[in-house]
């Protein structure tokens, strides 16, 4: 019964394979090939080492028994050939040889045999090492098939990956982050990065830089922190503020994202020429702003929840403000990179950070970091995905970028128009007025669509009307210690409590000698101010408030104020696309 088996299991196991018989003796052909048949082997003949190469190229046998002694070409010749017409294929070579000796055995091996028989053939010591063989044979084959399977994997991963990735990158933006005032570093954990770096220019030239942290690592966290990139750079360059960004992301990740997924971010707004610095942190380390001498000016704590978690009636988007009077640096990175540089308590970390960037020069201070970081890690890959971005801050020094988009060449005739708004308090509380008032102009005139100075103009024309008008804010604040982030708190205290008042907005398109024009009409309901006195005495370009008179006077055809001031009319010149303009505080 166990030869039985035996045989049983030998014919299942070679039932697909073929055997090549090479014997110049036609009576061992006969032999040898009717024992193999009856074994379960499909079985052709060869009577030479040359027969044997061609055959071995043309049929593709999966075992062969090769005999050393033959005319023509010899079994040893007849062998080299064949592993060198076989490439990477095993093929199994049996010798079969007259001396039994071991030195004929270590030759067989030597020129490339796998196994050795001896002459007169015991068919029993045959079958034996066929079935090893041909269990040898079918293991082999299997790892064959896995690893071209496994290969045309990888290969089909890898395609995907470079396709993600550079989708990945073109959605995040990567390509726009040429600042000079900023340098960044991503260091990813595995393919993708959950980190994600953005910087982008508003219409008036204020940076926004985000750095955001998709939950995890991997393809999961970068697909995580991608949805927050389209509102970001979409609201920027329409000039939206820091909370309007940071609402409209929270709300997207809600709706996007699995409940268990979320996005901790810190968003960063640097108006150069206010010399202000917006920031807005939910879940990430401690910001650090750090003087040019290496002291720590300001920490910037998380404040707020992760992007998505909180829904908006419980969600805050308040940003804190800090107001820089000297050189200085913003550091801000993910929670990655204090793992990877070995601090584990971020508050501690983030007064670590500045030591540690703190006494060296301020174009260094990012390579510190990695320094850092490789000095803890070495070379072997993070266990998360480590982000850190630094925008250096100097005071008087204002490098306004030119528009993102090319202006258009020209401009198509669209005929006369106008459009009009009355902004009541609910709008003023809840409204972002001025990028809505810049876009529906630049679907008018594409020419408007990047110009910074006609969103200049809108700013200074609405927030002038709001702060002074509306709210009666007093500009002098802003000369007292602390008086602008005092400035901006007042602000917004007495826009919150605001319960009557409003402002109406009117701007008209039409030709003055083939030019295109635009007439902006902005009237308030505020007692109004000596604007006779202001028009006669522009203020200095230096002055801390007052400026915004003669920034429209520079800008505008045309300035005209009505009544006792709560009403003014400027005429822009949409065909004006040469450089940005320096803005102008509101004065």
């Amino acid at each position: 019964m166990e030869v039985a088996a035996g045989l049983v299991s030998a014919v299942a196991s070679a039932s697909a394979h073929k055997v090549l018989v090479v014997d110049d003796h036609p009576q061992a052909q006969v032999l040898l090939s009717r024992f193999l048949r009856r074994m379960g082997y499909h079985v052709d003949v060869a009577s030479n080492g040359l027969e044997a190469v061609e055959a071995v190229i043309r049929e593709r046998p999966d075992i062969v028994i090769m005999d050393v002694e033959m005319p023509v070409m010899g079994g040893y010749e007849a062998t080299e050939r064949i592993r060198t017409a076989a490439h990477e294929r095993w093929l199994p070579i049996v010798f079969l040889s007259a001396t039994p000796d071991s030195g004929a055995l270590i030759r067989a091996l030597e020129r490339g045999g796998d196994d050795y028989l001896v002459k007169p053939i015991s068919y029993t010591v045959l079958r034996a090492k066929m079935r090893a063989v041909s269990r040898t044979l079918i293991l082999q084959r299997e790892l064959e098939d896995r690893s071209a399977r496994l290969a045309a994997y990888r290969a089909a991963e890898e395609e995907q990956n470079r396709t993600a990735e550079h989708m990945i990158r073109r959605l995040a933006g990567h390509d726009l982050l040429d600042e000079s005032v900023l340098q960044h570093w991503t260091a990813a954990a595995s393919v993708f990065s959950g980190d994600l770096v953005a910087a982008a220019r508003t219409p008036s030239g204020r940076l926004h830089v985000m750095l955001a942290d998709g939950a995890g690592h991997g393809l999961a966290a970068a697909l995580s922190a991608l949805p927050v990139t389209q509102p970001f750079y979409r609201m920027t360059e329409k000039g939206y503020p820091l909370p309007s960004i940071v609402e409209e992301m929270n709300g997207k990740i809600r709706r996007l994202l699995p409940v268990d997924r979320f996005v901790a971010a810190t968003l960063i707004a640097v108006d150069f020429q206010e010399q202000v610095i917006e920031i807005w942190n939910g879940g990430n380390p401690p910001l650090c702003v750090i003087g040019e001498q290496g002291n720590l000016l300001h920490l910037a704590r998380s404040r707020n929840l992760a992007l998505g978690i909180a829904p908006d009636n419980l969600f805050s988007t308040e940003p804190e403000i800090y107001h820089y009077e000297e050189p200085c640096q913003v550091i801000s990175c993910s929670d990655g990179l204090f793992e990877a540089a070995g601090w584990h308590a971020a508050d501690s970390g983030a007064k670590l950070l500045a030591e540690l960037v703190g006494p060296h020069e301020p174009a260094t201070r990012l390579d510190r970091l990695k320094e850092r970081c490789t000095a803890v890690g070495g070379a072997q890959p993070t266990n998360d995905d480590v982000s850190a971005v630094v925008i250096t801050c100097i005071p008087g020094q204002y490098a306004a970028p030119a528009p993102v988009l090319p202006v258009q060449q020209r401009v198509d005739p669209v005929g006369d128009w106008h459009f009009e708004v009355g902004l009541s308090v609910g709008q003023l509380k809840g409204v972002d007025v001025v990028p809505l008032l810049h876009d529906v102009v630049s679907r008018m005139h594409g020419w408007c669509a990047r110009n910074p100075k006609l969103f200049l103009v809108l700013s200074e024309l609405v927030s002038n009307a709001l702060d002074h008008g509306v709210l009666g804010l007093d500009s002098l604040i802003k000369l007292e210690p602390d008086g602008f982030q005092r400035y901006v708190q007042l602000r917004q205290a007495k826009l919150a409590a605001l319960a009557s008042g409003g402002i109406h907005v009117r701007i008209a398109g039409f030709d003055r000698d083939a030019r295109p024009m635009l007439s902006i009409v902005v009237k308030d309901t505020g007692p109004g101010f000596d604007h006779e006195s202001a028009m006669a005495h522009e203020a200095g370009i230096d002055a801390p408030y007052g400026r915004g008179i003669g920034l429209l006077k520079r800008v505008c055809e045309d300035v005209e104020y009505r009544g006792v001031g709560n009403e003014v009319e400027v005429l822009f010149a949409v065909d004006q696309h040469e450089g940005s303009v320096k803005p102008a505080r509101s004065g």
